[in-house]
């Protein structure tokens, strides 16, 4: 998918950066960025316990997650920096992936799901 905003049919406008459909000016939020972030901040502490760490863990890498996807909304290098703390390079992968596929919330699911499946298989 293509980044940037197209016209679409009935006055509806598509960001296809967030992946969000503007009606009336408003994005709706789960196409936001903020939403997003919110999303993958939740998934990587997901992602911290399929990996096995503990709940301290857990909990610093989602507010780490959560900081650097505020500070950085680069979500590629985002997501190679959450793998790496997470110590789960195949899952970072998996989610770079994710997002070079679709550069929205179905291209960070296919990621995850992508990420998760390698890291069974090892």
């Amino acid at each position: 998918m293509r980044c940037g905003r197209r016209p679409t049919m009935r006055g509806r406008e598509i960001d296809l950066v967030t992946c969000g459909t503007r009606v009336g000016g408003d994005v709706k939020w789960i196409g936001s960025v903020g939403g997003q972030i919110f999303v993958m901040s939740i998934l990587g502490g997901i992602i911290a316990i399929l990996s096995g760490h503990a709940v301290v863990r857990v909990l610093v890498l989602t507010g780490v997650a959560t900081i650097l996807g505020v500070i950085i909304p680069v979500f590629v290098v985002w997501s190679v920096l959450l793998g790496v703390i997470a110590g789960v390079r195949l899952i970072a992968l998996g989610v770079v992936l994710g997002v070079l596929s679709g550069w929205c919330l179905s291209g960070w699911m296919v990621g995850v799901v992508t990420g998760c499946h390698v890291q069974n298989l090892r």
